[in-house]
């Protein structure tokens, strides 16, 4: 199938509504999509109710901030789940949208203390997030929410005097303690997989050329760190590799990846990661892959 199996919606940091985004796949000429909110499942019924009438295939999936010490991993893992059951996961990540959530409300009051009544209030901006609609469509506590959230709630209050970016901004206040919370824990890779495989659900490494800055030269240089990631990974019960959206590089990283992955039998899933138009990967559906389905 024509597949794009990694975006994002509203619900955690993209820009539209699930049932856009289902819109958009099949004008895109894709046969398969699934939609990989950060964290939480609240996009989920909506995204299969459109996907399903436009005669798309689709399955629950969410992408999992997890960390590994060992490996020094502190990225995500991507979960599918064919069997439409993921019990056990969304509690899971239920606890961690409550943490961040407190996270959040605690950054935002540190905002308004260095930047006085131009700062925006969490609550204000949680009901920005959620566009005009109702806590009957929308539950907020299905909402993930992330420090990306204070940048951009600050430049929609006009409190940032000039263009800036996130990383200017993260540079600027979160880097340098002025503006400060505790961090929330994430989950181990080893707890989220275990919750993963227990629901009966498909795991998958997204972009993992990340770790090497995405660039091939230097993946090639340390492609025994490549191996001892994937053959940990598989220890945990991950069963695929995502080929990616890398941009100019693809071709070349996507060929290492996929080059030691099959040393470990590993499947393949295809994510453009699309969040916005300013996605790398182009406009919804300019990337993906032909994808085999999930074994049974």
């Amino acid at each position: 199938m024509k597949a794009d199996l990694h975006f994002h919606s509203r619900y955690s940091d993209g820009c539209l509504w699930p049932s856009e985004l289902a819109e958009r796949a099949a004008r895109a000429g894709l046969e398969a999509a699934a939609l990989t909110d950060h964290d939480t499942f609240g996009g989920w019924p909506e995204f299969r109710q459109a996907a399903e009438r436009r005669g798309l295939a689709t399955w629950p999936a969410v992408e999992i901030d997890c960390v590994d010490k060992d490996l020094d991993y502190k990225s995500e893992i991507l979960a599918y789940f064919p069997s439409g059951s993921y019990g056990r996961t969304d509690a899971l990540l239920a606890e961690v949208r409550i943490r961040r959530r407190a996270y959040l409300m605690e950054l935002f009051s540190k905002a308004a203390a260095a930047f006085g009544r131009a700062a925006p209030s969490f609550s204000s901006w949680e009901r920005e997030r959620m566009d005009g609609r109702l806590s009957a469509d929308v539950d907020p506590t299905q909402l993930r929410f992330g420090k990306p959230d204070l940048f951009r709630a600050l430049v929609a209050a006009g409190a940032l005097s000039q263009p800036a970016t996130y990383r200017q901004f993260k540079r600027a206040y979160l880097d340098t303690g002025i503006i400060k919370a505790a961090k929330p824990k994430k989950p181990s890779v080893r707890d989220v997989c275990a919750a993963v495989l227990e629901d009966g659900g498909m795991l998958s490494i997204p972009h993992i050329a990340h770790e090497f800055k995405d660039d091939p030269a230097r993946m090639e240089r340390q492609r025994d760190r490549l191996a001892r990631l994937l053959a940990r990974f598989h220890d945990y019960g991950v069963a695929s590799v995502e080929l990616y959206a890398y941009g100019p590089e693809q071709d070349r990283l996507n060929s290492l990846v996929a080059d030691v992955a099959r040393t470990y039998g590993f499947q393949f899933t295809y994510g453009s990661d699309y969040h916005d138009r300013r996605s790398a990967s182009g406009d919804f559906g300019s990337f993906h892959g032909d994808f085999a389905g999930f074994p049974a």
